[in-house]
């Protein structure tokens, strides 16, 4: 396995974590446990021709919902921003290191995204303003940074199209990657970002009325959640590894969590697309979640944040 390969996901993590925009809310449905069915797709290529880690970072977004879904969820809902939810821009100045730094530009890209969901212009400014800075001390090309950004957000509500642009993005940075060093800096903001989007959605649900739907794609996060430890213990720098000893831990106490959610998938129907050479795989899911699990997910997920944002 070659660690250049995880490619610079530093240089587009604005548009992705659009991407990710975030799953979160209340309803009026007031049952405790859900158990929702539903068809999915999910598009592959010849997986023998992607590298490892890269198809690992796909895995870890691909069941992320679009920004459109996300949008008529929370809107629907009826969910509030709530500010207090994200990492104050003034923690910034409080972070130096490379580890720290690269984990907090992904928690801010999150909460930009999160910003931006709720049009709240004067913080989306801040905040981009401060991850502005950030990537100027990890020293990311912003130039290439930005057409990255405005491929991906032309794109943002085409998934595979997404993807796809990901993977070449991360084979068009192999070079950079290589002579700078950068590939544990790529999967901690990737670490970053993702545990912020889990925590904002968790500690969004209403305890009274949770939303069934948005648990149910919070319960399916426990497989970008395998990824991402496999992203994670791939990495050989020693600074990074002496962190994520520390921080290993807490990961998989979140994945005993996770685990308590019973996820079932039918049977596959393999489809081939002779003239684009894709291949659907169609399946159902059932996935049994209830409120509890989704407050158990909450509480190690806070652990970690705070270990972060500290």
């Amino acid at each position: 396995m070659t660690h250049s390969r995880i490619k610079n996901y530093s240089l587009i993590f604005i548009a992705i974590f659009s991407f990710l925009v975030l799953f979160a809310c209340n309803s009026s449905n007031k049952n405790e446990e859900t158990s929702n069915t539903e068809n999915e797709e999910l598009l592959v290529d010849d997986i023998s021709d992607v590298d490892t880690n890269n198809y690992k970072i796909e895995k870890i977004f691909y069941n992320v919902p679009s920004p459109i879904e996300m949008s008529h969820l929370t809107k629907s809902a009826g969910v509030k921003y709530n500010s207090a939810l994200l990492n104050p821009t003034s923690n910034a100045e409080n972070y130096s290191t490379t580890i720290n730094l690269a984990l907090n530009l992904g928690i801010y890209g999150a909460d930009l995204s999160y910003c931006r969901l709720y049009d709240q212009v004067q913080q989306s400014i801040d905040y981009l303003s401060v991850i502005r800075t950030i990537i100027e001390e990890l020293k990311i090309p912003q130039e290439t940074a930005s057409r990255s950004i405005n491929k991906l957000e032309n794109n943002v509500n085409n998934r595979d199209t997404l993807l796809q642009i990901i993977s070449d993005t991360y084979g068009n940075t192999d070079l950079y990657l290589k002579e700078n060093d950068r590939e544990s800096t790529a999967a901690l903001i990737i670490f970053g970002g993702w545990i912020e989007a889990l925590y904002i959605s968790t500690s969004m649900l209403d305890s009274n009325n949770p939303n069934h739907e948005i648990m149910s794609r919070i319960a399916e996060q426990k497989y970008s959640l395998d990824n991402l430890i496999k992203l994670l213990s791939s990495l050989n720098d020693k600074r990074t590894k002496a962190f994520l000893s520390v921080m290993m831990p807490n990961l998989r106490n979140l994945e005993l969590e996770f685990n308590k959610i019973k996820i079932t998938r039918g049977e596959y129907e393999v489809l081939t697309n002779k003239e684009t050479k894709k291949t659907s795989i169609n399946s159902s899911t059932k996935i049994v979640v209830t409120f509890e699990h989704i407050k158990n997910i909450n509480k190690q997920a806070t652990i970690i944040r705070d270990l972060i944002i500290k």
